[in-house]
């Protein structure tokens, strides 16, 4: 009777063993270091994007080391960058059927928290900011920009696989608080202005991004507003269209002279001086 037991003992045992190895070599698998960078450069965004190295360790998390995007002349941002990404297999979902990671990204002292689901047709990407995340944060600003103040993210996009892959739908909402911003060469001149809140509102629509929603309030300065922005299929470069609305407020001639005369060089309208693009 004990050998009988001994041997289904070591049965058992051997049993657990073997499904264990399956289950982790299966679910590493899924997660592939080359699917991943694949899934990466698939990406259909101005500019470059790089990562120095991705690893997959035995509990089945993806860690991403040195992730940066470089966007295409931008005014303001030389690159977006994450010392490190560390995304955990979703278990409960990966039971059910669904190839589901969650994702943590370190952007300095604070993180922002999302998930990616990888379907048939698109990868769908949840993003969001657990609290507020103080600038620059991931951001690294051209010479003579500086930014200052706290900012929060929701951002819930699908990546489209198959003939569409590459194009990039759903909904972002920026806001911040006690932005300040320094542009030594701003298109209106010197800038350095404040602002107590901010909203950027928008949806992307196969890559183009229809920023709904500009309203920024200041002490001395609102501005308001709409704007396009798309890659040109010919050239690849980032194109843009939009309007914006300038309030000047009391105070803003003394604190900058210089903007507040080239606002109201703008028309004006009953919104405010206008400036299309």
């Amino acid at each position: 009777m004990r050998r009988r037991w001994a041997k289904r003992a070591v049965l058992a045992a051997l049993f657990l063993v073997l499904f264990v190895a399956a289950f982790f070599l299966g679910t590493a698998w899924l997660f592939q270091t080359g699917t991943i960078r694949q899934w990466v450069n698939s990406l259909d965004v101005p500019g470059r994007v790089t990562v120095s190295s991705v690893r997959v360790d035995p509990l089945m998390r993806i860690r991403c080391r040195d992730f940066t995007w470089c966007p295409e002349k931008n005014p303001v941002v030389s690159a977006v960058s994450f010392p490190a990404i560390l995304a955990r297999p979703s278990w409960g979902d990966l039971i059910r059927g669904r190839r589901s990671v969650t994702v943590s990204l370190e952007t300095g002292k604070a993180r922002l928290l999302g998930s990616i689901t990888w379907g048939d047709k698109a990868i769908r990407i949840s993003v969001t900011s657990p609290g507020k995340l103080s600038f620059p944060g991931p951001f690294r600003f051209n010479q003579g920009v500086s930014v200052q103040g706290t900012w929060t993210l929701m951002a819930d996009l699908s990546v489209a696989r198959g003939k569409a892959r590459g194009s990039v739908s759903g909904d972002v909402l920026i806001q911040a608080r006690n932005l300040r911003l320094r542009w030594a060469k701003s298109p209106l001149g010197p800038l350095n202005v404040t602002f107590v809140t901010g909203t950027l509102k928008g949806t992307l629509d196969r890559s183009v991004l229809a920023i709904q929603t500009i309203d920024f309030r200041g002490k001395f300065l609102n501005v308001t507003g709409s704007a396009t922005l798309w890659m040109d299929p010919v050239t690849g470069k980032v194109q843009e269209k939009g309007t914006l609305f300038f309030q000047p407020l009391a105070g803003l001639a003394g604190s900058s002279p210089k903007i507040d005369a080239a606002i109201r060089f703008l028309p004006r309208k009953p919104q405010g001086y206008q400036l299309t693009f």
